[in-house]
């Protein structure tokens, strides 16, 4: 169960990330079919892994504010 979520969170992510590049492509005026496939994939990843980051960031962030409305009792 929790490997299907894994598969399926790893998908979503991946299509966001391919999603945002191609916005950010064309609003540069760059047709992302222009670029090499290898070169759009190394994009894509970048892009991945900050949506990863920002993701743990903002877990974080949820948990801290869990923690101090648990401790101050709201």
């Amino acid at each position: 169960m929790l490997t299907e979520m894994k598969e399926k969170f790893d998908d979503g992510l991946d299509k966001v990330a391919r999603e945002n590049i191609k916005k950010k492509l064309s609003s540069q005026g760059i047709d992302y079919k222009e670029i090499s496939v290898e070169d759009f994939n190394k994009l894509v990843q970048r892009e991945k892994d900050i949506l990863k980051h920002d993701t743990k960031k903002m877990g974080i962030g949820i948990g801290i504010g869990i923690a101090i409305s648990c401790l101050i009792g709201f």
